[in-house]
């Protein structure tokens, strides 16, 4: 179920509030990769307030939320024995955070569109459970408040359009702040922060025999920046140390990619 109230504040401007209730049951992977311990249903309750401007040249929207969880299913930073990710519940958790997005119409053939994404992704307290190889038993350690694995805290993104004549060229740039491979908060197991540059070309031609005919060329990761977007961690006793492995999937560097679309 989900209630809502929106107020309009002038011809091109309104707020709004939510809250919404809603919960998801377990699939049967998470049965599978959890034999040990069943996994359970996650519950949440969601609210929502955010205001909206619409104008001719700039136009923004704010929304902040806050996603209160009971189980939550997080994802853990490991694999199972077929390359799946592993997940389980987490007794209390929440984000919490602040969206925006604003488009300006700088000139007649020029556009800037921006959104950006502020959080807090935390578990009140986590129990993290590890192999002692010593003894072949699991341990438990208890880490207190920590982070969400794969959940940046900032994440921005950028789109400036120029057309000129049929010829649209788009500057596309997107950040994505560092995140955590699993749920210790432990520095020694993230993924860096990065950022990315691309452009697009996008030309129309008019034919007889369609009703759109458009090429397209996206050149990805001009700056060939190094990075990658994901991974997986596992870490284990052994000889009374901790040891921790970590494996990260590599993004190309630069690369393009053309392509048409056709409408008959």
């Amino acid at each position: 179920p989900k209630f809502g109230l929106t107020q309009k504040l002038g011809d091109n401007s309104s707020a709004y509030v939510s809250y919404a209730v809603g919960s998801k049951e377990p699939g049967r992977q998470d049965f599978v990769d959890n034999p040990t311990k069943k996994p359970t249903s996650e519950f949440l309750m969601d609210y929502e307030a955010g205001y909206l401007q619409k104008g001719t040249n700039v136009s923004f929207q704010l929304n902040a939320y806050f996603m209160n969880y009971k189980d939550q299913l997080v994802l853990t930073g490991k694999l199972n024995s077929v390359g799946e990710p592993i997940r389980q519940n987490v007794a209390s958790s929440y984000r919490l955070g602040l969206e925006g997005s604003f488009t300006w119409k700088l000139s007649k053939h020029l556009t800037w569109q921006a959104n950006a994404t502020l959080s807090q992704n935390k578990i009140d307290n986590f129990v993290e459970f590890i192999t002692d190889y010593d003894t072949n038993e699991e341990k438990s350690i208890a880490h207190g408040k920590t982070d969400i694995a794969y959940s940046p805290s900032v994440i921005t993104g950028s789109t400036l359009t120029l057309k000129l004549g049929k010829l649209e060229t788009a500057f596309l740039t997107k950040y994505v702040g560092k995140q955590y491979l699993d749920n210790t908060s432990d520095n020694g197991r993230i993924i860096n922060a990065y950022m990315t540059q691309d452009i697009r070309f996008a030309y129309p031609i008019h034919t007889k025999w369609t009703k759109r005919f458009d090429l397209t060329l996206l050149l990805n990761n001009v700056a060939n920046t190094l990075y990658s977007s994901n991974g997986y961690t596992y870490s284990y006793i052994y000889e009374s140390k901790t040891i921790t492995e970590n494996f990260y999937y590599p993004q190309a560097g630069f690369n393009f990619l053309l392509g048409t679309t056709i409408r008959f």
